[in-house]
């Protein structure tokens, strides 16, 4: 088991509820933006876990470990301290490629000038490990003019040959109407519908095409 904490760790736990021997693994720094706010993803075929946090004083970051919490390998997600960080999601060849060269786990974080909503598709090497440093795969999603979005969740699907990633973000009242972006290297298209939300602010659902590499009309 594991549990992530507001301090910025992961604690992990055997089957008899004992720590492990390494009890610990250290995500965040533990400031307001710095916890762990959302469970951590356990990969249990490849003996891997996954957290992301705000903070860990430079970065927002995700943080790949083996199962026993050693061998942290750390993605950096733009600006640190601008909100916390929810949990990535994986593209579909996660699931269905040996090939570890053609995963990406997707991650919004905040661009380096902590102003801009940013989609991360953080890539892995031939032996499944995340790669570390700053994502090359990026995307300012972003769609109001003032502070940087709050968002929700991520949530993937493949439907028939394109693989899907849907996003909730809060934005300011000021921006209507749909938009559509492409980036190349698995961050393509996108479509924006807005759904009114009571009050000064608007919940707008954000669809993007992971795997085509044309813009659709």
């Amino acid at each position: 088991m594991y549990v992530g904490c507001a301090n910025g760790k992961v604690y992990g736990f055997n089957s008899s509820g004992a720590p492990l021997a390494t009890p610990s693994l250290t995500v965040g720094n533990g400031s307001a933006t710095g916890g762990v706010v959302d469970s951590p993803i356990v990969d249990g075929l490849n003996g891997f876990i996954y957290a992301v946090s705000g903070s860990n004083g430079a970065n927002a970051v995700l943080v790949q470990a083996k199962s026993n919490l050693t061998s942290p390998r750390t993605a950096t997600l733009g600006a640190a301290g601008i909100r916390s960080i929810h949990a990535p999601t994986f593209n579909d060849a996660y699931f269905t490629s040996a090939t570890s060269t053609t995963w990406l786990m997707y991650v919004c974080g905040y661009g380096t000038a902590g102003n801009q909503l940013t989609l991360y598709g953080s890539s892995f090497n031939a032996s499944r490990q995340l790669t570390t440093g700053a994502s090359a795969n990026n995307a300012n999603i972003n769609v109001g003019t003032g502070p940087a979005d709050a968002y929700t969740y991520l949530t993937e699907f493949k439907n028939g040959a394109t693989d899907w990633l849907f996003i909730g973000a809060q934005i300011s009242p000021d921006v209507r109407g749909l938009r559509r972006i492409q980036q190349v290297v698995s961050l393509v298209s996108r479509t924006d519908s807005a759904i009114p939300h009571s009050g000064c602010e608007e919940m707008r659902l954000c669809a993007l095409d992971c795997g085509a590499r044309q813009r659709r009309s």
